[in-house]
């Protein structure tokens, strides 16, 4: 796994950011563990990247706004294969990471 991570603060109220993840490839079991694919089924988890993007404005001395734009890029982590000659599914990756989304907040010290 690697991570990276820009920051950028033009101004002592605004600051924004991009941020990168990558996984590589990540062990499946050799075996069949309840039911779920194996090494030989379809071989190891999928590697993947993820970018993130977002930023903050300090409003007043005790209002801050925040939004994060997470899956930036909206990779699509559902990518099933059929085994067992087409009788089972299984995911190629280890997650299921939501597609793009927008995460908004608010915060007030007081």
């Amino acid at each position: 796994m690697a991570n990276a991570a820009l920051n950028w603060a033009p101004s002592a109220r605004w600051s924004a950011f991009v941020k990168a993840q990558y996984e590589s490839e990540r062990y499946r079991d050799r075996d069949r563990v309840r039911g779920a694919a194996s090494y030989d089924d379809l071989g190891d988890f999928r590697a993947y990247t993820l970018v993130h993007l977002g930023g903050q404005f300090q409003a007043t001395q005790n209002l801050q706004f925040s939004a994060t734009i997470f899956n930036l890029l909206d990779k699509d982590f559902l990518d099933y294969q059929a085994y067992d000659n087409g009788a089972e599914y299984g995911n190629r990756y280890a997650n299921s990471e939501e597609g793009r989304r927008l995460w908004l907040s608010a915060n007030l010290t007081f």
